[in-house]
């Protein structure tokens, strides 16, 4: 399967495509059955809410053969390699039960941005952590002379993440980071992470201070809250159970 212009222009705007049409109506029901199989399953990687009902389903693939070809199928696989022109490999793999208005909050653990929050045109990829995956050996591409530039100096600003003593209230995006009393960075996203029963927050701060020790805070609602800078990821920070 191989994406139009249209659709690769598309993904290039808004970060995102839908493909209604990938799977038949016959397809789709299988796989309807197949997740009703996996959350019916006692299993640690099936996530239940508190009321005991499924939730999501991590690494499905591993353990249902439906979800272990749906994960190769080049119906899927195809358009992805297309996007990042070259070999993929399965990131995170979850099947969600959660109802989009329903149930409690999602998790929030392992320091990975999503687009138009940490990932968004204003932020250079060294400072969203991703200048590793920019090839200068490439041929000529647009921005290649302000990549080189930024290698150089080095960025700005840079991504960082925080675990927060909130109170009632977690980050959403947008509130300011304090530092020693003054406003030094922006939240760009968060929540409560569940494995790691902790208020998180990510957003960024000037370069230098992005491995500092000093007392940072958040203001939620209008009120101060201790933040922690975190090194690492607060879940499988060596990628072991992703990577299996």
């Amino acid at each position: 399967m191989k994406l139009t212009k249209e659709q690769l222009s598309q993904f290039d705007k808004e970060g995102y495509l839908f493909l209604p049409e990938c799977f038949s109506r016959e397809e789709a029901a299988l796989l309807k059955r197949e997740a009703d199989a996996v959350y019916a399953l006692d299993r640690e990687e099936v996530w239940r809410e508190s009321s005991g009902v499924a939730r999501t389903a991590f690494a499905a693939h591993t353990y249902n053969e439906g979800f272990r070809r749906l994960g190769r199928h080049p119906r899927l696989v195809e358009p992805v390699m297309q996007i990042l022109d070259g070999p993929v490999y399965m990131h995170q793999y979850k099947v969600n039960a959660k109802a989009a208005f329903d149930g409690e909050v999602w998790q929030w653990h392992q320091d990975y941005g999503t687009w138009a929050r940490e990932y968004r045109p204003i932020y250079t990829p060294a400072e969203a952590g991703l200048d590793r995956f920019v090839d200068l050996k490439k041929n000529d591409f647009i921005g290649r002379d302000a990549v080189l530039k930024e290698k150089e100096g080095g960025p700005k600003l840079r991504l960082v993440t925080f675990t927060v003593d909130a109170d009632e209230a977690d980050v959403v995006g947008d509130e300011p980071i304090w530092l020693d009393g003054a406003v030094v960075g922006w939240v760009t996203s968060g929540g409560y992470a569940h494995f790691v029963d902790h208020s998180v927050a990510l957003g960024y701060v000037p370069a230098e201070l992005a491995a500092s020790d000093g007392r940072f805070e958040i203001e939620i609602l209008g009120d101060r809250r201790a933040a922690t800078l975190q090194p690492e990821p607060l879940f499988d920070p060596k990628r072991e159970r992703m990577l299996g």
